[in-house]
Order: structure tokens, then sequence, then C-alpha cells
């Protein structure tokens, strides 16, 4: 056993002694612009150019195994992405360009994914942790880039920058302006995720181990929260900074009836599911599903009459604001469960490897069931951060499960 793990040992050292610092600075430079979502050149987002000189330079070295590994899942997810366009009762032409950015999108997460293990990790989190805070105090001061996308970005992306400084005074700090940008971000789901995201991070960084305390205890902070006047309390002192989160803890009930933003995703998510109903299968195609002009079933949504109306007026050209509905109505079922199994690869392959988590590890496994969690809540699956992202999740499922199998294999041959 010890010659299987010393060969993956080596493996991982040769791979890290693959990039020279120009080419981690390209890596850096993708990452960054990535999450600079407010920075655009023309039509396209200045991590568009990066992403395609990254491509160009990296194609020499990387192979773009689309039809291997966990990836493999993206790869089926896009293949019944561009059938059910190509299907769609709204003209194909129309999804055109948004299919070959899918390609582009594509190709990067197969490029992160196959140098995982030469990307020098550290420096990648110092340019994000440096991105997320400019983004955060862009959007704070000029409204720049649209809340979603921003809530996204620090929510699964930011965390990750912690690993990148090695003060603890600075990873203090850094956390603090995450959570002072989600509370005015006024995303409620974004912020609480980031919150007990945050707990997890840091019982790590004070070397907490035991996840199965700290677990039960956040359940039992939570439920004693909710369960006294406490939440009313402090929904009141915070109403006059961020009205929404304030309306939520103070007065849950009233929000939940009066609320646009909460009526909204309610008929998008009903307007998404009478989509998935009518097209099981594929879908319509992505992006399709803000162009498809639906008469939602409202007969089961509880709202105000005067708020149901003023929403259904604008619900045409929006989101699912669910991501997980956004796969259902757009690319049907089997989409759904594509997407489903490239994330269970990856949880799989964490389970069998827990103890040799390292911290840059752990923290791509807390904002993963961060992302999972948000995904209910958001409609966030496209964009180039998001890709990256997922290019993390294969690099990882793809490296580990290497490993893994060396190990099967040196035992049969030792049998």
């Amino acid at each position: 056993m010890k010659k299987v793990l010393n060969s993956g040992e080596n493996h991982l050292v040769k791979m890290k002694k693959g990039l020279t610092r120009r080419e981690n600075l390209l890596v850096d430079l993708l990452f960054l612009a990535s999450i600079l979502i407010f920075v655009n050149i023309g039509p396209v987002s200045i991590s568009f150019p990066i992403g395609i000189i990254a491509l160009l330079y990296f194609s020499r070295r990387v192979k773009f195994r689309l039809f291997k590994n966990s990836i493999v899942w993206l790869t089926l997810l896009f293949a019944i992405g561009f059938l059910s366009s190509l299907l769609s009762e709204i003209p194909f032409e129309s999804n055109l360009y948004f299919i070959i950015q899918f390609v582009y999108w594509l190709l990067l997460a197969s490029m992160v994914g196959e140098m995982y293990a030469c990307i020098d990790k550290k420096s990648m989190a110092k340019f994000l942790a440096g991105g997320s805070v400019v983004l955060g105090a862009v959007y704070l001061m000029f409204g720049s880039a649209s809340q979603n996308s921003v809530a996204f970005c620090l929510v699964v992306i930011s965390p990750l920058g912690l690993y990148g400084l090695d003060k603890k005074s600075s990873k203090i700090l850094y956390s603090l302006l995450l959570l002072l940008y989600m509370f005015f971000n006024e995303s409620r789901t974004g912020f609480v995720i980031l919150v007990i995201e945050m707990m997890f991070v840091y019982s790590r960084l004070f070397h907490i181990k035991n996840l199965r305390l700290i677990t039960i205890g956040g359940i039992v902070i939570v439920v004693l929260f909710f369960l006294t006047p406490l939440h009313s309390v402090v929904g009141k002192a915070i109403e006059p900074y961020n009205e929404d989160v304030g309306n939520l803890l103070s007065d849950p009930e009233t929000v939940f009836y009066y609320d646009k933003s909460w009526i909204q995703r309610k008929i998008q998510v009903q307007k998404g599911m009478q989509i998935f109903k009518e097209h099981p299968a594929i879908g319509v195609g992505p992006t399709n599903f803000s162009k498809l002009d639906v008469n939602v079933d409202i007969s089961g949504i509880n709202a105000d009459d005067t708020t149901l109306e003023a929403v259904m007026k604008g619900s045409s050209n929006r989101s699912t604001h669910n991501s997980y509905v956004t796969l259902l109505s757009e690319f049907g079922i089997i989409g759904l469960l594509a997407f489903v199994f490239f994330v269970i690869a990856y949880l799989k392959t964490v389970f069998r490897n827990t103890k040799s988590f390292d911290d840059f590890e752990y923290m791509l496994f807390v904002c993963v069931i961060g992302m999972m969690v948000y995904f209910y809540t958001i409609a966030a699956l496209y964009g180039t951060a998001v890709w990256l992202f997922y290019g993390l999740i294969y690099g990882y499922t793809n490296l580990y499960r290497k490993v893994k199998y060396r190990r099967v294999k040196y035992r049969r041959i030792k049998k």
C-alpha cells in the first residue's frame, strides 16, 4: 500500500511542477476577471479575452477529456441544451451566441479540472480575495452588475479567498467584509448561507475538527433563535440598514404574503414547473425560460391581490430564481440528473478522502454545499465564474478518483 501512495504522491509532485509562474499568473488573472463582472469590453466581459488566451495557450498541454471521468456529465448537459434548443419553439438562431458561450465555458471547466493539481491555489486564492473586495465595494458604492450575480460570487466563490490569506487577523477581517457586503446586498438566503459557511470555515481555522458537534451546535443556535422573541428584536434593530432581512426576522408572515421578491420567486418557480410538465425530457433549451410566455397558474399562490398583480406584470422576462427549476425547465429531467450526477461524483470522492483534506479542499467542499443550497433561491447556472468553479469540482474529483483507482488496482495485482 505504501508503494501505491508514494506513486500517487510522486504523480502529484510532478504535476505541480508543470506550470511556470507566468502560466499560474494567467490562471490567476482568469479567476480574478471572472468575478469582476461589472467590467466589460464592448459586448463581452473582461474575462472572455483572458479565457480565450488561456485556452489557446494551454491547448498544447491539456487534453480536453470531455467524454471521460465526471466532466462527461457537464458535456451531456451541453448536448441536451444544444438538442433542446434545436427542437424548441424559440428560433435556434436567437440562441446560437449562447450555445457558443456554452462551449467556451465547458472547455474552461475541462482545462481548469485537468490542471487542478498544477495550479498554485495559494496565489489563485489571493487574487480571488482581492477581486472579491473590489467587487463588493464597487457594487456597494455604484450598484454595478446584477444583485444575484454579485451575491453568487460572494457566497460561493469569495470564501475560497480565505485560503490565500496567511494571518488569522486578515482572514477575520476579510470574512467580516464579505458578510458586510452580503448584508447590504439584501440577498436574505445568501447572507444566511454565508454565515453558516463561515461557521464551518472558522471551525477549521481554530482547529475544531468535530464537524458533528459544530453541526449540532449550529442547529441548536438556529432553533433557539427562531423559537424565541430574539429574532424579532434583532430584526427591528437591523431594519433601518437592511429592510428585507429586518422584515423577514421581525414579521415573516407579512413577508410571505406581501413581499414582492418572495412572491416573484413563487411565480417564476410555478412557471418553470409548468414548462417542465410540457417538456419533461429535455426542456425548452438554455435561456429560453425567460423568452417563453406562459399563463402561470396562480391558484396555489397565497399572496395579497395587489402585490400579486404588480408582480405578474414583470414576470415574463425574469429568470426562474431557482437553479434546479432552471435545469428542469430548460434541460428537462435528463439535464437535472446529469448535473446531480456531476455533483454526486464529487461528493463520493470527498467522503472517501475526508481524512486527507487540506485547507483549500475543505473550503471548496464548504462552498460546494453552500452552492447546492443557494441554488434553491438563485438562478446561477451560467457564467464564467460558475464554470471555473465547476472546473475545480471536476479537478478534485478526477485527481483523487485516480489515486483511489491505483489503490484498488494494486490490491488486485498483489492478490
